[in-house]
């Protein structure tokens, strides 16, 4: 490459200020960058200390071949004159007044015309006129804007460097290692080497590889022979490092001829074979069961009746020997169920069967019928809490009798049935049901709840009331709900606990599947549930299961997990109302 001119001459900024003699000792320095690409620009601010006040002063400026002064100032206020010719690179400044001239005094610019060559530093100088003050100075390096770099070298086993050929500037980084060559396996014996090459500059590295583990195994030889009952063992040896393993060979096992009969077995004695191994002596031996008689068309003796056993003898066909035999009693063959003595209204009868066989009889007891009433007379309406009572002529006897009616209400608006003993609700109770709709808050979070059992149901509330307060029954009563249309057999009850679960309760369906049965002990929220339902699709069914009534597709119903809907929502009531009363007293405190 052609060699660039020589480094930049230096800068004299030379400054001749009207001060007395005693301004000697004034020290002058330099500011500005160190560093400037090609084409740029530096300012330097020439400052000044240890200066007496004077009335004006002049500079002028000297630069290099490859700079050019393309601005100059003076920075002291209240001049009276202040110029700088750019084309001579000179200028002068006069004050009215002594002027304080410490500070920043006099600011240009220069400008990098082209990079010095090998990176050689240009100095910029500042002296005082009078020559007896302190010389200030700065070097400037200058670079290319863009650099022409040579290859990479290695500067050390972490770095390396490449220079630029016009101005010297390096530029330095870390090695790029490549994949690495391995130079020297590892063995089982012996560690191993990879060589690792930088990428850019060719430098190297090692790297050992540990010592492996694995060997180089021969065939196993049997060092002890395994026998019938004990192992054996096998050895093999690395060819590599020499090392050993050893291994067990499992015992052969016995090798067992067929058995042979040493002792025949008789009728009544047990025989015996023997069998022996076929490479050692071991003998095992096992026991022959007797055969028993073999008759020769036996002869009854005894027959055998329903409830004793009969007898039968003969002669052995192997030994001869005359015995005999029981034979099972044959059991009872009784014939249907018939009326002995006939049930009364008031009066249970009593049924008889008889052994087709021995005439042996059984016999059981039947309820009494009850009167069957024409055309009966409600004397008293039966309530929850009080029983009722009819009157009327019975079809089958002809008696003029009365019939309590068990306590009992109904609802009028959805047909439910209730009824219950007597003393489980007290007088004047209420009983009242009611649909939950489904856009009702109360569905959605029931609808959470029983997401897992079925996402079709009916809810209802159920209440009873007395004085105008809520209670409960003291016992069971049995509720019939109406089957909703479209539900089938396959359906369940159950009751919404106030803590956000459910549980199952037991039901009985009715044999025409309109109505539904359950025995409860606890009013509130009750949901008639079609099991097989698609969980969380209101409204859609699927009858891929088939459960019998008053049954839950869960086992354990009672504690479901994410099934505290209920609670929460009892949360937020509770802080919605406590925020409310807040915002009351904050509201009344205002006013006051």
């Amino acid at each position: 490459m052609k060699k660039i001119l020589s480094v930049i001459a230096a800068l004299c900024i030379m400054l001749s200020f009207a001060v007395p003699a005693s301004a000697a000792g004034i020290s002058v320095s330099l500011s500005g960058s160190t560093t400037v690409t090609a084409d740029s620009s530096v300012t330097y601010t020439v400052n000044l200390s240890g200066a007496q006040k004077c009335t004006g002063g002049s500079v002028a400026i000297t630069v290099g071949d490859k700079l050019e002064v393309t601005s100059g100032e003076f920075l002291k206020d209240g001049s009276i004159l202040a110029n700088f010719d750019l084309a001579k690179n000179k200028g002068a400044i006069a004050f009215k007044d002594e002027v304080d001239l410490n500070g920043g005094f006099f600011r240009f610019t220069v400008k990098a015309k082209e990079a010095a060559k090998d990176g050689q530093a240009v100095r910029v100088t500042v002296t005082l006129a009078d020559g007896t003050s302190d010389s200030g100075s700065s070097t400037l390096k200058i670079i290319c804007a863009n650099h022409s770099y040579g290859s990479w070298a290695k500067v050390n086993d972490g770095s390396h460097k490449r220079t630029c050929s016009a101005c010297g500037h390096e530029e330095t980084g870390s090695h790029t290692w490549n994949g690495g060559t391995v130079t020297k396996p590892a063995t089982c014996k012996e560690a191993g080497n990879r060589k690792y090459t930088c990428t850019a500059c060719g430098a190297e590295k090692n790297e050992t590889i540990p010592k492996g583990t694995t060997h180089s195994w021969g065939s196993f030889k049997v060092t002890k022979q395994p026998t019938c009952t004990a192992p054996g063992t096998q050895t093999r040896t690395c060819s590599v490092c020499g090392a050993t393993d050893t291994a067990t060979v499992n015992a052969t096992g016995h090798s067992m001829g067929s058995w042979t009969t040493t002792k025949a077995p008789t009728c009544t004695a047990a025989g015996e074979q023997t069998r022996s191994c076929s490479k050692c002596s071991h003998k095992e031996t096992k026991t022959v069961n007797a055969l028993g008689h073999s008759f020769s068309s036996p002869t009854v003796t005894k027959q055998p009746t329903c409830t004793s056993a009969g007898e039968e003898t003969g002669k052995c066909t192997r030994c001869g020997a005359t015995t005999s035999q029981s034979i099972a009693p044959t059991g009872h063959s009784f014939g249907a169920w018939y009326d002995d003595t006939a049930a009364t209204c008031t009066e249970g009868g009593i049924m008889k069967r008889v052994c087709t066989k021995c005439n042996a009889a059984e016999t059981r007891s039947t309820d009494a019928l009850g009167h069957d009433f024409e055309n009966p007379t409600i004397v008293k309406e039966a309530t929850i809490s009080e029983p009722g009572l009819k009157e009327g002529k019975c079809r089958r006897c002809g008696e003029t009798t009365s019939e309590v009616i068990p306590c009992s209400a109904k609802d009028p608006a959805t047909g439910t049935e209730f009824s219950a003993d007597e003393g489980v609700f007290s007088a004047g109770t209420e009983l009242k049901v009611e649909e939950t709709a489904k856009d009702d808050p109360t569905f959605e979070s029931v609808k959470n709840i029983l997401k897992d059992v079925s996402g079709e149901f009916k809810l209802y509330d159920v209440s009873a009331t007395l004085n105008g307060s809520d209670v409960q029954p003291n016992g069971k009563v049995k509720v019939k709900f109406a089957v909703p249309e479209g539900y089938g057999s396959n359906i369940s009850v159950n009751v919404i606990n106030a803590d956000g679960t459910y549980r199952t309760v037991d039901s009985i369906l009715s044999e025409d599947g309109s109505f539904i049965t359950a025995e409860l002990d606890t009013l509130g929220s009750i949901a008639i549930c079609k099991l097989g339902a698609s969980a969380g699709n209101d409204g859609s069914s699927d009858s891929s299961t088939n459960q019998p009534a008053g049954t839950s597709s869960q086992p354990d119903s009672k504690v479901k997990s994410g099934s505290h809907t209920w609670l929460i929502v009892l949360i937020v009531i509770v802080v919605v109302a406590a925020a409310g009363v807040g915002i009351f007293f904050v509201m009344k405190k205002k006013k006051a």
